[in-house]
């Protein structure tokens, strides 16, 4: 019976046999393997901060067998390019929050993927990070009554910390 060559395996023709005797009339010969079919080479996918990627290859169309890309075989592992890890940087300062404005916690910036991470690297959003703004801290400022001859104020208000006035005083003639 023949055997059919295979990518790497050789197979031989069925040549055939006296039925009488079972010697072979006309004999069988080795079929030379046939060797893989790679087709189109798979481009190379880079690895991120968190996923792997693979090099270039091939994959035989008839047995599905990885190929390198001198089209020697191979595995999926040998194929797989580790995930390169997230580069923290230097850790971001943190900042106070004013009273109008805003603070935000020290944390970390991936300079590869932008993902932040607070100050044990642990991954967060920015609205984790974010302190928010406290707020004017009012005291009173004294009015001033008019006179004949002199012009008054009004009562305001103005903040303790920052020295913003936060509700002006207006002249009483």
């Amino acid at each position: 019976a023949a055997v059919e060559p295979t990518c790497t395996e050789t197979g031989l023709t069925a040549g055939k046999r006296c039925r009488f005797c079972e010697r072979f009339t006309v004999p069988q010969t080795v079929v030379p393997a046939k060797g893989h079919q790679p087709g189109d080479l798979i481009a190379k996918v880079d690895a991120t901060c968190e996923a792997t990627g693979t090099n270039a290859h091939y994959k035989c169309s008839v047995c599905d067998v990885l190929l390198d890309e001198n089209k020697t075989e191979t595995t999926e592992e040998a194929l797989t390019v580790p995930a390169k890890g997230h580069n923290y940087g230097d850790l971001i300062a943190k900042v106070d929050a004013t009273c109008e404005g805003a603070g935000m916690n020290a944390h970390y910036k991936c300079a590869d993927c932008g993902k932040l991470f607070d100050e044990n690297k642990a991954e967060t959003i920015e609205e984790a990070l974010v302190i928010a703004a406290k707020g004017h801290d009012e005291e009173a400022i004294a009015g001033k009554d008019a006179t004949c001859t002199e012009t008054g104020l009004t009562e305001g208000k103005k903040c303790k910390v920052c020295g913003t006035v936060t509700v002006a005083q207006t002249e009483i003639p």
